[in-house]
């Protein structure tokens, strides 16, 4: 991790063009002062005649040997000390936008972490977004299996309906049949009574046994009769429990599907729109400048790694 910068040096300072003082600082440039102050005053006095406190007149003043030599040292020690100010000066704004662009390096090192993290969050929300589509996918093909299956059986459960009732239709022709039958058979045996009432007739006993054949008959087919309409009302209230339970199991499940597929539109839209934020967050992390995208490649401390262990385990 960069470390970051130092303290900076005091801004009012860096922007009055002062130096950094030491202790001591001030009282010597005091000094200074007060120096070059009486040279320039005897300087002054040498150049210039001295006034005659008497006669009031301004004798010219000594030449002295050493004036020119002294006026270039107390010039030169004044473009000296100018020179060291100007370059303390400019020593200190350095420092300053050296620790000013440090604090900035610091602070953009911390904003590429931090993009780094979201970036990891993000692509293990899109992995985990990823998983619970395939879940809703195998679900939604079993339903869909489920309603192939429940299809089938509404198929399979109409042939049996059109079969029944095609079956109901042929009992139907069956009884009219034996009706008719029976309509004769109550003619034929009319017509018996009236031949047994006739006393011209002979062998009486046999007309009653033919008689009693045809009632058994009778009666027969009476029974057939009830036992074949007592089967149809079986099979047709049977076969409407039937239709009616698979109606409701179809119905059932076209509303588990619907639900299903409203689900799946949900989570596919919020997936798309995590999809754009990670796109806007790679085009962001693309425009940065080279320097910062080899920063970034930094291994993280032991600090920072137990950071993102921590988000990853919140995020769980």
């Amino acid at each position: 991790m960069i470390p970051r910068a130092l303290s900076v040096a005091d801004p009012e300072r860096v922007r009055g063009g002062k130096p950094l003082e030491t202790p001591g600082t001030e009282e010597k440039e005091t000094q200074k002062k007060d120096r070059m102050r009486k040279d320039k005053k005897k300087f002054g006095q040498s150049l210039y005649g001295q006034v005659d406190k008497k006669g009031g007149k301004k004798w010219p003043a000594a030449k002295n040997p050493y004036l020119n030599s002294s006026f270039l040292t107390l010039q030169s020690g004044v473009v000296y000390q100018d020179k060291n100010a100007t370059a303390q000066r400019i020593s200190s704004a350095r420092l300053h936008k050296i620790k000013e662009l440090k604090n900035e390096m610091f602070d953009l090192q911390r904003k590429i972490e931090a993009s780094s993290l979201e970036n990891a969050a993000l692509k293990d929300l899109n992995r985990r977004h990823s998983r619970a589509i395939d879940r809703y996918d195998s679900s939604e093909s079993h339903l869909q299996g489920l309603l192939a299956e429940h299809q089938d059986e509404m198929r399979n459960l109409k042939k049996l309906l059109k079969m029944s009732q095609e079956a109901e239709k042929n009992t139907a022709r069956e009884l009219k049949r034996v009706e008719a039958e029976l309509r004769r058979t109550k003619g034929d045996l009319k017509t018996l009574v009236v031949l047994s009432e006739d006393k011209a007739l002979a062998e009486r006993e046999e007309l009653n046994r033919r008689l009693l054949v045809l009632n058994e008959t009778l009666e027969a087919k009476d029974e057939r009769i009830q036992s074949l309409e007592m089967q149809l009302k079986l099979n047709n209230s049977i076969f409407s429990r039937q239709l009616a339970s698979e109606s409701k199991k179809l119905l059932e499940a076209t509303m588990i599907t619907k639900d299903l597929l409203v689900e799946i539109s949900i989570v596919h839209q919020k997936i798309k729109e995590k999809d754009r934020q990670l796109y806007i967050k790679n085009i962001y992390a693309n425009r940065m400048p080279k320097a910062l995208r080899d920063r970034s490649d930094w291994v993280p401390n032991d600090q920072s790694m137990s950071v993102i262990i921590f988000f990853f385990v919140v995020v769980s």
